[in-house]
């Protein structure tokens, strides 16, 4: 008798049944593991470099670029997190009043702004012929826009043990990434069943797609963010945190991109009588943030397989409704998993598998 389907049937199953118990043990865990994986990637090229500048003594090029990498990004984020959290508050109860006392048309004394009161009214009539009321609608949009805001970045903030742990755990699993990354890789490629090809497909893709996500889109939009948000800080615009925050949203979007927060800000600045504030805040929002997507990404690229724009942006987004800030991520990952098992499938096997003859 044949024992060997029965045998394999049988590690087959085994290996369903500890793969979930694995997920149950790491599940708690998968943030912080995520983001020790991107962050490994994103940085391996400069580990490399340390442990040759090292003597190839990894070990202690990986504790190095763990502890700067903690104390340069994560703890910085962190903090501008509260401050972040205070503006959106800060805003949502500046806008609840505008609409309570009038919307606005109240502000319609000002006589630069006395034009916002017939399309304030006029818009607010067609509205209530459909049954809506435009104040209640504008307090609930502004509320749920920052509710999900004080939502995201609140959590850390409200919950500084619970950050300090996941904090530590990535850390953990970042230095053990840095330092054996190469030969968990070479071990995963060694035993997927599939032909040489098809696996440098897989990681090629991944590494690609996670590379432009963070390096050529997150911190694009970053560096946005932050030239729109110093601006308008200067200029003295209300909330340059939370606007810049959303310049960094904006950033991603396949159309309009932090046009759609300078541009109201220097139109704000001019009718309130700030002409030359306004038009500094356009031409730095044209000329500076505006080409700095174009200098950026293909520095950040370079070259590297990605999404298409319209894929990556459906990615993000799908991922942040479905997984939360880990979605950043996760969504264009898989995604690009599901891209590249479909092209392996309709692609005919022209060799055979990685140990048969």
């Amino acid at each position: 008798m044949d024992r060997q389907p029965l045998r394999n049937s049988f590690l087959f199953i085994a290996l369903l049944l500890i793969s979930f118990g694995l997920y149950r043990i790491f599940s708690p865990f998968l943030a912080s593991l995520l983001w020790a994986g991107v962050l490994a990637l994103i940085f391996f090229p400069v580990q490399q470099a340390l442990a040759r500048r090292f003597r190839q003594r990894s070990g202690l090029a990986a504790m190095i670029l763990t502890l700067v990498v903690v104390l340069a990004l994560v703890l910085p984020a962190f903090s501008l997190s509260w401050v972040l959290v205070d503006e959106a508050v800060k805003f949502y109860q500046s806008f609840q009043t505008v609409i309570q006392t009038g919307g606005v048309a109240s502000l319609a004394e000002h006589p630069r702004l006395g034009w916002l009161k017939g399309l304030w009214f006029g818009l607010d009539a067609q509205l209530q012929s459909l049954g809506f009321d435009l104040k209640t609608l504008s307090l609930r949009g502004a509320e749920a826009m920052t509710g999900v805001l004080v939502s995201w970045l609140g959590t850390a903030a409200r919950n500084v043990l619970a950050f300090i742990i996941d904090l530590s755990l990535m850390a953990i699993a970042l230095f053990f990434l840095l330092r054996d990354g190469e030969n968990l890789l070479l071990w995963l490629k060694g035993i997927l069943p599939l032909r040489s090809e098809e696996v440098e497909t897989i990681f090629t893709h991944l590494g690609g797609t996670i590379v432009a996500v963070v390096r050529g889109t997150l911190l694009t939009a970053g560096v946005q963010g932050l030239l729109t948000g110093f601006m308008l800080w200067v200029t003295g615009v209300p909330y340059p945190a939370l606007l810049s925050f959303l310049s960094m949203i904006g950033a991603i979007l396949p159309f309009g991109g932090t046009a759609l927060v300078w541009a109201p800000a220097a139109l704000y600045l001019a009718l309130t009588g700030s002409w030359v504030k306004g038009i500094i805040v356009a031409a730095w929002g044209a000329l500076v943030v505006g080409t700095s997507d174009n200098l950026l990404k293909p520095i950040l690229i370079s070259g590297r397989a990605a999404l298409p724009t319209g894929l990556l942006f459906f990615g993000i987004l799908g991922g942040l409704v479905a997984f939360g800030f880990s979605g950043l991520v996760l969504g264009p990952t898989l995604m690009t998993m599901f891209l590249a098992c479909v092209e392996m499938f309709t692609k005919p096997a022209t060799e055979p598998e990685r140990g048969q003859m």
